[in-house]
């Protein structure tokens, strides 16, 4: 008799455990504008503690890298992750000039046989929001790298770094060999023919 709630119990403290937002999170987030072909390639590290999680938001836009350190709420029963307060890059921003948006990050959780699924987006606050529009994403699960250890070991590691990527000689010029070649205009040519007649 006690086989089958032992069995039942397992399969629901399973079932809970792998409703979790705790992994590493990968995907991309696209201005929610007409005309505007912005995105962002976005990570994200997540280590969930009771109703809280801590971790680590890196993205990718244009040619500048970011990396901030992020803590939010996760709320068990709508499976709403919540951030608040991430320097997000205006998505007009000139290579050269980096302007930031004060936005809150708002995703649910879905899991389901085939995948989990963080969908929502980066909402801006009220003040700012005719200047920075809505920037949706879709981050899916990384299973390979769902260790514990390697999660923990990645927040703790962790280094706030703002970068902008410039590319080098060689990631910009091949080798190439120039031939000369005699170019000839058969119009100029002709000219001269017919005046030397």
């Amino acid at each position: 008799m006690k086989k089958p709630f032992l069995i039942i119990g397992l399969l629901f403290t399973l079932q809970l455990f792998s409703q979790s937002p705790t992994g590493y999170w990968y995907g991309a987030a696209n201005v929610k504008l007409k005309n505007t072909y912005s995105n962002y390639l976005v990570e994200l590290i997540l280590e969930q503690d009771h109703n809280n999680v801590k971790g680590v938001l890196n993205y990718f836009f244009k040619n500048t890298y970011r990396s901030i350190p992020v803590r939010g709420t996760y709320n068990a029963t709508t499976r709403l992750v919540y951030i608040s307060d991430i320097p997000v890059s205006y998505y007009g921003s000139y290579y050269n000039r980096d302007v930031d948006c004060a936005m809150n990050f708002a995703a649910t959780l879905r899991v389901s046989q085939v995948n989990s699924v963080l969908k929502g987006s980066f909402i801006s606050k009220p003040e700012y929001k005719y200047t920075c529009p809505e920037i949706l994403f879709t981050l899916k699960l990384n299973t390979d790298s769902l260790k514990q250890d390697s999660v923990m070991n990645a927040i703790k590691v962790f280094k706030e770094t703002f970068q902008v990527w410039r590319p080098s000689e060689t990631d910009t010029i091949a080798a190439v060999k120039i031939q000369p070649r005699n170019v000839v205009n058969y119009v100029v040519s002709n000219q001269y023919k017919e005046r030397e007649k």
